[in-house]
């Protein structure tokens, strides 16, 4: 049949057999012939599905970054965002990972850093390679490298206080500048500011106070 004599619409995808295709699958052109093959153009993406509508469309400004979730940014080189709602990852902070939560952020400055979920916890300004595991409320200080908060509700580390760790419970406070100070748990302990190597050895009477 020569093109002159096939008018337009009369070929329609109903006139087109299966031709071995399963569903998903599409015509593609493989250099030589045309072939069923994935509708892809790298690996197939499998075991993972979505429901919903999304409003805000994550954001993956990185370079090499992945971002999940409703109003997500993974900002930093490198990094990824795995879900949840209004989580941050800043420009600038490379390397870093966001696993869920909401409201959570890793600010500039802050990369090789991780928070894995919760809500309204905060890694500030350049405090690197620093981790937030969960809970709520929860904060590291802008400068306070290589810090750690488990957990817990309403916990805080102060600014520049380096290497500090508090494991969990409620409202505890690590001073600025504070190096090396560890709060095992319990409630509104405090290891004050600028004294290093502080350490409340369990939970304590509330508001317990380690300075030295």
């Amino acid at each position: 049949v020569a093109e002159a004599n096939i008018r337009n619409a009369t070929v329609t995808l109903a006139h087109l057999a299966q031709n071995g295709a399963s569903s998903g699958q599409i015509m593609k052109w493989d250099g030589a012939a045309w072939v069923v093959a994935n509708d892809a153009t790298g690996s197939v993406l499998r075991g993972y599905a979505e429901h919903g509508t999304f409003p805000s469309a994550p954001v993956a400004g990185g370079t090499n970054a992945i971002a999940q979730g409703n109003s997500v940014l993974a900002g930093g080189n490198y990094s990824a965002v795995g879900g949840g709602n209004n989580n941050q990852i800043a420009y600038g902070a490379d390397n870093t990972v966001l696993s869920g939560g909401r409201d959570n952020r890793v600010e500039t400055g802050a990369g090789d850093s991780a928070i894995a979920g919760g809500w309204n916890n905060v890694i500030r300004q350049g405090a690197y390679v620093s981790s937030i595991g969960g809970g709520s409320a929860g904060g590291i200080g802008t400068n306070a490298v290589w810090s750690t908060i488990s957990g817990g509700r309403d916990n805080a580390v102060g600014e520049g206080a380096e290497y500090a760790t508090v494991s969990g419970g409620r409202g505890h406070r690590v001073g600025s500048g504070a190096l090396y100070a560890t709060i095992p748990g319990g409630y509104q302990n405090a290891a004050a500011g600028y004294r290093s190597y502080a350490v409340i050895r369990g939970s304590g009477p509330s508001g317990s106070i380690a300075l030295s």
